[in-house]
């Protein structure tokens, strides 16, 4: 008869044979089919589960790291946060900023004094003496965007051996005093490195030797109009000797201040979209 077919041809013959002297045969009909359905849904579970990332922290340090690691950004956050900070930003499947198959490695800086907060503890990639220079020479520590930049430089060096020493692999970008060491470690980097992003920063320039290497690195940069902190005509000012590149895309956020608005994560996403779409290889 027709159930009889419709099992056989699914491999349920042994499953009819039990069930036909038991039940009905709509009866039946309807325990294989659910039985089925069962196992769909459960596929379906399992695949979802293991498309997601995982989520590893190491000391203050967060890695996402997907299934599939095809490229690497390093992300580094502004003064007083951490890499739980950028988290919730990163893991988010409501909007997803970055590829599937890429791996996001939050670093957190070290903790230090910091002058501009009367000397108060607070993780720092470098002392800020006086807000609201963007970027002028003597404004901030050289000697600490120097030596946190060696540190930063050796997480990048480590996902590059995990990515088949291929470099240009490896993004780098960050938010505020983490955009400044974005682009000090991106710009000076000795091997020519995906791209670079900086939101909401500025170009320490008097600290920076580029490399021939990121000569022509793509760059997107990108600051709120409202910006009080760090003014954007000073912070725009200071990305003058960058400007003429080829690679480079500046926007500006116009209902944003010092943070991140929904303006620049669209770009950010539609700039990776550019520059990290590796699926097809």
């Amino acid at each position: 008869d027709g159930i009889r077919d419709f099992c056989l041809s699914r491999g349920l013959g042994d499953v009819y044979k039990r069930q036909v002297s038991t039940q009905s045969t709509w009866g039946m009909l309807r325990t294989l089919l659910r039985g089925r359905e069962i196992t769909l849904v459960h596929k379906a579970l399992m695949d979802v589960s293991n498309s997601k990332p995982t989520i590893t922290r190491e000391r203050r340090d967060i890695y996402i790291t997907p299934r599939n690691h095809k490229s690497t950004l390093i992300w580094l956050h502004g003064l007083g946060d951490s890499a739980e900070g950028f988290y919730d930003v990163f893991a988010s499947d409501d909007f997803p900023l970055v590829p599937k198959d890429m791996k996001v490695v939050l670093l957190t800086a070290p903790s230090g004094s910091v002058t501009i907060n009367g000397g108060m503890i607070m993780n720092s990639w470098y002392d800020i003496y006086s807000l609201g220079t963007g970027g002028k020479s003597g404004s901030y520590s050289r000697d600490d965007i120097v030596d946190n930049g060696k540190k930063i430089a050796e997480a990048i060096k480590k996902e590059e051996a995990l990515l088949n020493n291929n470099s240009r692999r490896v993004f780098i970008g960050g938010f505020s005093q983490g955009c400044v060491m974005a682009l000090h470690v991106g710009l000076s980097y000795s091997k020519p490195l995906g791209g670079i992003v900086g939101l909401s920063g500025y170009l320490a320039a008097d600290v920076l030797t580029e490399s021939e290497e990121n000569k022509e690195v793509p760059i997107l940069l990108s600051h709120g109009a409202l910006d009080d902190l760090i003014p954007i005509s000073l912070s725009r000012k200071s990305y003058d000797p960058l400007m003429q590149r080829k690679n480079i895309q500046y926007e500006v956020d116009p209902e944003t201040g010092h943070g991140v608005g929904l303006k620049t994560l669209t770009c950010v996403n539609k700039w990776f979209q550019k520059y990290a779409n590796f699926s097809s290889e």
